[in-house]
């Protein structure tokens, strides 16, 4: 059995055609983004899945203070899609291989031969195996906002401490906004951050909270016939909050060690195909949590890094393209001085 219908349980369940029960009545927006890498997007879903593409993104544009630097490449590097597209999309793929999805069905620890929590950040498959989380809060909504559809725009100010606030163009137009935050109330910190803008928050709409999970390499995703899977087991990138990418692919390991009737071969194996992307995900966010943002960011644009950035950038591996900033900070004598928090974050 299969505890939620969300993308990956869908997933999950349209790879392995097992049942799934889902607590809601009906498949529900998740109030966060679905900006997924081109590289991801083409690995897990490919053409099948085109109509369900809202934008195609080439860069991003940071800000902090009254600091920017801009991140292009020539192509396409990321998608805008529709989550509850993509949610339905795979949940008819999977009842269309043999899975049956029980809607406004709660799982209350009842027991099958395996117990797939993907049921979410606040995941209670993970309470019920003794699995403690900390959380980001977020909060999003979408706006009438004119945007060059071609780059995110990312923010870091007093209103999005922990993580950043956001701008994704879904269109010209039309924009969806966001912010995670360590602390307080996200709501709140959402209205100064729309203020910060120009947006006026009673006329944003498609509003929701949510909770972001922070990954922890101590605590399981396996015990005995119980597994974890995407937000529930926490495979989410601490410095975007993300985790589309990550959870797909791990379901696709989870759906292998489920036919091989071995769900320690999952853990062994998420871990030793993701484990270090997520570790260095957190070592970039406590690096970023250290450091004065706008002179940082001001420093990466003098000293030309965001060519080596739009080079080297993955969004969802990072570690190639830390090497090569840590290189180029050995010849930018105004970088330096961000060499140990580099090395030791």
């Amino acid at each position: 059995m299969i505890v939620g219908a969300s993308v990956v349980g869908s997933y999950l369940a349209s790879l392995t055609g097992m049942d799934v029960w889902e607590r809601n009545n009906g498949q529900k927006e998740k109030p966060c983004s679905t900006l997924i890498s081109k590289r991801g997007y083409d690995d897990l879903l490919g053409r099948g899945y085109d109509d369900l593409i809202a934008n195609k993104v080439k860069g991003a544009v940071i800000h902090a203070g009254k600091e920017e630097l801009a991140v292009e490449r020539k192509e396409n590097v990321a998608f805008v899609i529709s989550r509850l597209g993509l949610q339905r999309r795979l949940a008819e793929v999977a009842e269309s291989r043999g899975a049956s999805i029980s809607y406004g069905r709660a799982w209350k620890g009842e027991q099958d031969e395996f117990v797939v929590g993907a049921d979410g950040a606040a995941s209670g498959v993970a309470r019920s195996i003794g699995v403690k989380r900390d959380y980001f809060y977020a909060f999003q909504a979408h706006a009438s906002m004119k945007q060059d559809p071609s780059f995110v725009h990312l923010y870091f100010g007093d209103y999005s401490r922990g993580l950043f606030a956001w701008s994704i163009p879904h269109s010209e137009n039309e924009v969806e906004l966001g912010l995670g935050v360590n602390g307080g109330n996200a709501g709140d910190c959402f209205r100064l951050f729309c203020s910060s803008i120009g947006v006026r928050f009673d006329e944003t709409w498609k509003r929701q909270a949510a909770l972001i999970p922070v990954f922890d390499a101590s605590q399981p995703t396996v015990r005995g016939n119980v597994a974890l899977v995407g937000d529930a087991a926490a495979q989410v990138k601490a410095t975007t909050g993300g985790g589309i990418v990550f959870g797909l692919r791990c379901a696709r390991i989870l759906a292998d060690a489920i036919r091989k009737n071995d769900l320690g071969s999952y853990e062994r194996g998420w871990r030793n195909l993701h484990e270090r992307d997520l570790r260095m995900h957190g070592r970039v966010r406590r690096f970023i949590d250290a450091a004065d943002m706008p002179r940082l960011v001001g420093d990466l644009r003098n000293a030309e890094i965001g060519k080596t950035i739009s080079l080297k950038g993955d969004m969802d591996h990072p570690r190639s393209l830390l090497a090569s900033v840590a290189l180029k900070s050995l010849v930018a004598p105004r970088l330096w001085k961000y060499l140990p928090q580099m090395m030791f974050a």
